[in-house]
């Protein structure tokens, strides 16, 4: 998960954990509540983690997708065994899918392994996105609303069309339910988590399209990603020319080093970058520069 969709996805969570515990088969009794997870023996971490209770009564593991894995259930498998050693409560594990390309043949729902005496059979849930139709999220917990931007979208109309009804349907009904604050949040959410669909030319196009009402930066927001995809685009260029021409591990070492940066702050970065890009001798030099 990128920086930026890892960033959001939390941040929905926060505000909806019993939504999202829903998604385990968890009733809300009013307690679920976003963990802040000190798992210090490992080297990589779960995406959100919602406690149930108070004093702690179980765990539900949230792991968003987006892209292929197909280490995931044993990394699944990693978060249901350290939480429990970390807070002593049973865990339940959700992975949901938000795009196709995340879908990997091994994702059933069990992992197992070993035989005999020695066999390991681990469930975890897992929850495809894009293949539920768009009501089952705009009908559904206003939490998981912004998931409508990446659910089954109307196969008459272009797409770009289909997303913007569904844009339009979340942010009419974020309007009647919530704050303008939590509207605001899940509706810039909704906005994007449709970068894992669309471009960043189709999203300005379904942002007009949807007419919005709610005071948001999703226009701004798409205005600088798309700053950001030009600036990006002239970087491996120029650089192109004077290093030669970079191999997909450096651009995915790139793109890191972008997106590991607040979105104000990508076009400076790449602006310095560019300005000093001919006195740069390889692309490892570029990736350390400040």
């Amino acid at each position: 998960m990128s920086f930026r969709f890892d960033a959001t996805l939390k941040e929905m969570v926060r505000v909806a954990a019993a939504d999202y515990a829903a998604l385990a088969g968890v009733p809300d009794d009013g307690s679920a509540h976003l963990l802040n997870v000190d798992l210090s023996m490992l080297s990589i971490a779960t995406d959100a983690v919602i406690g149930i209770g108070d004093p702690l009564s179980e765990i539900v593991d949230l792991n968003f997708q987006s892209g292929p894995d197909e280490r995931l259930p044993e990394r699944v498998l990693l978060y249901n065994a350290a939480l429990p050693y970390r807070y002593g409560v049973p865990v339940r594990s959700v992975v949901m899918l938000l795009s196709p390309k995340a879908n990997h043949r091994n994702l059933s729902g069990v992992m197992a392994t070993g035989d005999g005496d020695h066999r390991l059979e681990f469930h975890y849930e897992v929850v495809r996105v894009w293949q539920k139709p768009a009501e089952t999220y705009l009908n559904g917990p206003i939490g998981l609303l912004p998931m409508g931007a990446i659910s089954k979208l109307d196969s008459e109309l272009p797409a770009t069309v289909a997303a913007s009804t569904v844009l339009k349907q979340i942010e009419e009904r974020l309007h009647r339910e919530l704050s303008p604050e939590l509207a605001r949040l899940l509706l810039e959410a909704a906005g994007i988590l449709a970068g894992i669909r669309f471009d960043y030319d189709e999203l300005r196009k379904i942002a007009r399209g949807a007419n919005l009402m709610i005071e948001s930066s999703i226009f701004t927001m798409y205005e600088k990603l798309g700053e950001v995809k030009a600036l990006r685009r002239v970087l491996v260029n120029r650089g192109s020319r004077r290093m030669g021409q970079p191999d997909d591990a450096t651009l995915a070492k790139l793109d890191e080093r972008i997106n590991s940066l607040r979105l104000s702050e990508q076009p400076i970065f790449l602006d310095r970058i560019l300005n000093n890009v001919d006195q740069i001798a390889t692309w490892d030099d570029l990736l350390q520069a400040d």
